[in-house]
């Protein structure tokens, strides 16, 4: 019971001690016209536990996703820096190293911030809206297909990805694990600890490494990869989902999100 007094204490002291991205409330999302559905878009938010902002992030998610569809506008909440927190117990404390090394990348200091589609740079979440309107109206040269098998007794997880040109490609393919409905800390915009915040979009690893691997079709072919990895015990299963995507110098070619059961 002390243990936990002292890091709650923790939590709120350190979230008046580093930088999180200061907001007017009037300002935490702005509306944009919806448009019309060419392409999927990937939100890479970096967020964290002890930022009292990050839920305002969250809801321009919400919003994004209510206003074009949830398989159309992809996020993955990536908690690093130092707002993140992390443990032993991956329920309750959701930073990962590789997230770190993601934050570290694009030089991210304030939070939340997020990235659209690899072409909008480091933005404020009050930014998204316009970018997503911009990106999910551009054409794409691929339709991208993960089908997953999970063997829940070995927790072995195969992911079978396709991809069919719909013009000549070349770029990376990225898998990520996901998991969502995890019920733990989070500060609030009001100061406040919410001990029983539910943070969705979770990144947990990359399956193929940091970068991804290299991945190329041709116009009206389709090239097939098989990946594995095995899940956490502490990840259910029933809230996992991998999210594929291929990019290259020109952005986010096109990016899914699937459940693996």
């Amino acid at each position: 019971m002390k243990i936990r007094h002292i890091l709650y204490g923790a939590f709120a002291f350190s979230a008046f001690l580093t930088s999180c991205d200061e907001v007017d409330k009037a300002d935490r999302y702005i509306y944009v016209e919806p448009a019309t559905v060419a392409r999927h878009v990937l939100i890479e938010d970096f967020t964290g536990q002890k930022c009292i902002n990050c839920p305002k992030a969250h809801e321009v998610i919400e919003h994004l996703q209510a206003q074009y569809g949830e398989e159309n506008v992809v996020a993955v909440s990536i908690h690093a820096g130092q707002l993140a927190v992390k443990g032993s117990n991956d329920t309750r404390f959701l930073k990962t190293d590789l997230g770190d090394e993601y934050n570290n990348y694009w030089k991210i200091e304030a939070w939340p911030m997020g990235i659209i589609n690899r072409v909008s740079g480091v933005a404020a979440h009050t930014e998204w809206a316009t970018y997503v309107h911009n990106e999910i109206q551009k054409p794409t040269s691929l339709k991208l297909n993960v089908i997953p098998a999970f063997d829940p007794n070995t927790r072995e997880l195969t992911l079978n990805v396709e991809g069919y040109g719909l013009d000549n490609m070349k770029g990376k393919l990225q898998l990520w694990i996901v998991e969502d409905h995890i019920v733990a800390q989070q500060l609030m915009p009001d100061g406040s600890m919410n001990r029983e915040y539910v943070h969705n979009n979770v990144f947990r690893t990359a399956v193929n490494g940091k970068w991804g691997t290299d991945f190329s079709v041709a116009y009206n072919e389709t090239t097939r990869e098989t990946f594995t990895t095995t899940l956490k015990e502490s990840w259910k299963a029933e809230n996992v989902s991998v999210v594929a995507f291929v990019y290259n110098d020109a952005g986010v070619v096109q990016v899914i999100k699937q459940k693996i059961q």
